[in-house]
């Protein structure tokens, strides 16, 4: 809403935000749901728990339509990756044995290679008009 309200008619908008379509949060649903809800490892990473963390997830379509609301015209959509090493590192931060560090940073970086290559990548960005 704030930049819809400075922004002047015809004013650019970069958006990157993580995406809800991305292959680690159909993972992360996927085993709370079979878990019934007892596995909430990958669910809390998803949801970063940091100050400035993302509480909210966007799909492609819903951005848009966000967008759309707030007057913007998108121009373009990109899939990105979190950068492979801010990604380790953000798993390698996490609590617990050393063995469960490991176990969980060995399975969030081959995770990470195949959302690449799915193209199920875990960002976007979101190139904007102000119409």
């Amino acid at each position: 809403h704030e930049v819809a309200r400075i922004l002047k008619p015809g004013g650019l908008l970069v958006v990157e935000t993580p995406r809800e379509e991305s292959l680690f949060k159909f993972v992360a649903h996927s085993l709370y749901h079979i878990t019934g809800g007892r596995n909430t490892t990958l669910i809390r990473s998803s949801y970063n728990e940091h100050p400035g963390g993302h509480r909210l997830g966007f799909t492609r379509h819903s951005l848009e339509k966000l967008l759309a609301q707030k007057g913007f015209s998108v121009l373009r959509v990109e899939k990105r990756m979190m950068p492979l090493g801010a990604f380790f590192k953000e798993s390698m931060r996490r609590r617990g044995s050393p063995a469960n560090k490991l176990l969980f940073t060995g399975a969030s970086v081959c995770l990470w290679f195949l959302s690449a290559s799915l193209r199920m990548q875990n960002r976007m960005v979101v190139y904007a008009r102000k119409t």
